[in-house]
């Protein structure tokens, strides 16, 4: 049996029951966020495509034989600038193969989501959003602005407000940025989001800009702030928050097993991307990098690239360039942050950005002792069943490490 054959049978039961991957609508988008990672698409040529109906098509036929159920979660740049295509795809797949469970969600500034008509046009496509907004407008308008310069915070939160009440609280991620300009406001954002009625929020952190110790404390100290607030409103006031930072500490935490030697965020196993023209490649951040592209629509998996990648993450060889202490907490739960981010940066998938990412796994598992002892002390079926039940389970499982493409971690601005 050849090599090909092997890898083959060993993808195919995986493939076969769920498929969660990312589609680019476009390149373009409305806003110029300064720590947006897609500047680095501009340097690399890769700018200003759109996804067109003709590959859309191509895409679904290519995963129609990938899987039962498959999620797609919209990219972009700015994919609300591509209903048209967006739309055409869900009505394609769903009429074409009426027997596959098409979920589908998006990834979204918000700018235009204050505009009522393009929800009208959605409505029935998207089921979830992951919404970046960066917290309360001085937050907010210092890196996420239009291209004139001026802050787009007020466009955002109606756009976050009309997403509340189309697909319901559970359905709408916010997704805050953090970095060392914008940590103080954490707590404040926090608030103010959860009063405006979010019930998901995912705080993450741009390691890759300067954080001195000073920031670096700071942002210890606001993930507390928040992580207390929220645990307060789930046992006093039975507000059901999912916190992903509490999450994250919670794999931490209560894991049954540590994490495999090659187990990551489910780069190339099963959060590919699709790109405008067909290419697939081994995440959404991974795009422009010919060494991660893993496919083509029109000609299949690279089945030995798409190998590659899926094991290019070594826990040990991780362990060793980053000088993790013997005696670190994380040594077998870190997923030492975003592969792409890391060979962005370092030109190494397993080099990280210490300290930051070390203080940000201590924020998340302080929260989450303290969410234990409480939820335990009030024996708070919530927090049992939505934050230490799951990571249970799926860390029982062989291949533990496998994060779908929906989840906010994968999801960087």
């Amino acid at each position: 049996m050849s090599t090909t054959q092997q890898i083959k049978i060993q993808l195919k039961p995986q493939a076969r029951r769920h498929f969660s991957c990312t589609i680019y609508a476009t390149e373009e988008c409305n806003l110029n966020c300064d720590y947006c990672f897609v500047y680095k698409w501009h340097e690399r040529g890769l700018r200003g495509r759109f996804l067109e109906p003709e590959t859309a098509k191509k895409i679904v036929d290519f995963l129609a034989k990938e899987a039962d159920s498959i999620f797609i979660g919209w990219f972009g740049g700015e994919p609300t600038l591509n209903v048209r295509t967006i739309r055409y795809t869900y009505e394609y797949a769903t009429k074409t193969y009426p027997n596959k469970r098409w979920v589908m969600g998006m990834t979204t500034n918000g700018v235009l989501l204050s505009n009522k008509e393009i929800i009208r046009r959605l409505d029935g496509v998207i089921r979830s959003v992951i919404f970046s907004i960066d917290g309360v407008e001085d937050a907010h308008d210092l890196h996420r602005k239009f291209r004139d310069g001026r802050g787009s915070w007020r466009y955002v939160r109606d756009g976050l407000i009309n997403a509340l009440n189309w697909l319901g609280a559970q359905n709408v991620t916010a997704r805050l940025t953090l970095t060392p300009e914008t940590v103080q406001y954490m707590f404040e954002s926090v608030k103010y989001l959860i009063k405006l009625g979010v019930r998901k929020l995912f705080v993450g952190i741009v390691p890759e800009l300067d954080w001195d110790i000073d920031a670096l404390q700071t942002m210890y100290n606001q993930y507390q702030l928040c992580g207390e607030y929220i645990l307060r409103l789930i046992i006093e006031k039975g507000y059901r928050i999912h916190f992903g930072q509490a999450r994250q500490g919670f794999e931490h935490l209560v894991a049954l097993r540590p994490r495999g030697r090659h187990s990551h965020c489910g780069t190339g196993r099963n959060g590919v991307c699709f790109d405008v023209d067909g290419t697939i490649w081994a995440c959404h951040r991974f795009k422009g990098y010919k060494e991660f592209m893993i496919g083509h629509v029109e000609e299949g998996w690279y089945w030995e690239q798409r190998r590659k990648v899926m094991y290019m993450f070594d826990r040990l060889k991780a362990l060793e360039v980053n000088k993790c202490p013997s005696t670190c907490p994380f040594r077998d739960t870190c997923t030492f942050h975003c592969l792409a981010c890391n060979y962005e940066f370092f030109g190494d998938v397993n080099k990280t950005h210490r300290p930051v990412i070390c203080w940000y796994n201590k924020a998340c598992l302080d929260i989450a002792v303290k969410w234990f002892m409480v939820g335990r002390h009030y024996q708070n079926k919530f927090i049992d069943q939505v934050y230490i039940e799951p990571v249970q389970r799926e860390s029982s499982r062989p291949d533990w490490g496998g994060v779908p493409a929906e989840d906010p971690q994968c999801q960087n601005p």
